[in-house]
């Protein structure tokens, strides 16, 4: 391990809907269940982005080249930062 730490927590009292934390920051899970999380110098970036949009832009293009594409370069600006 490299000491680099994040937290996080679901809480849910009916098995369907539920609260989510990550660094006891609450997120709302109804605008994306999908989480990319990088650490750098201490501290956290969380990027929260929508399953739907995704899936969306995957049956939009017949091509999977500009979703590779999108996610390579959000994957990248995520990394250089």
């Amino acid at each position: 391990m490299d000491g680099r730490r994040v937290e996080w927590q679901v809480q849910t009292t009916d098995g369907e809907t539920a609260q989510f934390w990550i660094n006891n920051v609450d997120y709302d899970l109804g605008a994306g269940a999908l989480f990319i999380l990088t650490t750098r110098n201490g501290t956290t970036d969380v990027r929260q982005l929508s399953a739907w949009q995704w899936m969306r832009a995957m049956l939009t293009w017949p091509s999977g080249l500009p979703v590779y594409a999108w996610w390579t370069s959000l994957i990248r600006s995520l990394l250089l930062r």
